[in-house]
């Protein structure tokens, strides 16, 4: 039986963890609360990553929106080929927190 995308992530020990929003987690309810009054919560997005610290070409303006996000905030960038990735991501990486 093939497994589904989260099985793979959860199998390989260096890449991120996919969670389910659970009632126990500190920002459960502002999320819920924010989605049920119809609040935008301005999440920033563009501080993900794919593996290996390579930008999202999906994200809201291609992989050039998603460039000027980020250095914006003062993020370098490196050209590999068509592909651009953020420069020492690994120094920048958030700690193991939920919210």
């Amino acid at each position: 039986m093939k497994k589904t995308w989260a099985e793979k992530l959860a199998d390989r020990k260096n890449f991120p963890k996919v969670v389910k929003l659970e009632k126990t987690f500190p920002c459960y309810n502002a999320v819920e609360e924010a989605a049920r009054a119809g609040k935008k919560l301005n999440i920033p997005y563009w501080r993900t990553l794919k593996a290996d610290g390579y930008l999202n070409e999906k994200y809201p303006g291609g992989q050039e929106g998603h460039k000027k996000l980020l250095e914006k905030e003062g993020h370098k960038l490196i050209s590999r080929g068509k592909r651009l990735q953020v420069a020492d991501f690994e120094e920048r990486l958030a700690a193991d927190s939920i919210c």
